[in-house]
């Protein structure tokens, strides 16, 4: 039999709630929830014909979010004035998604950080 080389390539798009506990000044812990709609696409190198198909699933996130604002205050004003930011934060976030149905099942977890601007 021959080595045949397999790519799989997958979109996954959510809906979901998102909640912010706004409650403290300078750190925002955040939720989110969302149905998961997950299309994908197996592709091979041997000439037979590639798979495609639909997984559904949910998503849950949690994270905080840490203001950037308070570090230069005239920084953050040019920053809204110039481009309409009106915070910027420092984010982590922890992340699962989990398959309900469908042909191919999909079980993820990541930890993400970054940064975010509110508009």
């Amino acid at each position: 039999s021959e080595d045949v080389n397999f790519r799989f390539y997958a979109v996954p798009v959510t809906l979901g709630i998102d909640y912010r506990f706004t409650l403290l000044r300078f750190v925002v812990p955040f939720v989110q929830a969302g149905l998961t709609a997950i299309p994908f696409q197996e592709t091979r190198d041997d000439n037979k014909p590639s798979k495609r198909g639909w997984s559904r699933g949910a998503n849950f996130i949690a994270g905080t979010a840490f203001s950037l604002d308070w570090i230069s205050r005239r920084n953050a004003w040019e920053t809204y004035d110039s481009n309409g930011v009106l915070h910027t934060y420092l984010v982590a976030q922890l992340e699962t998604l989990r398959t309900l149905t469908g042909q191919v099942k999909f079980n993820h977890y990541g930890f993400f950080a970054g940064l975010m601007f509110e508009h």
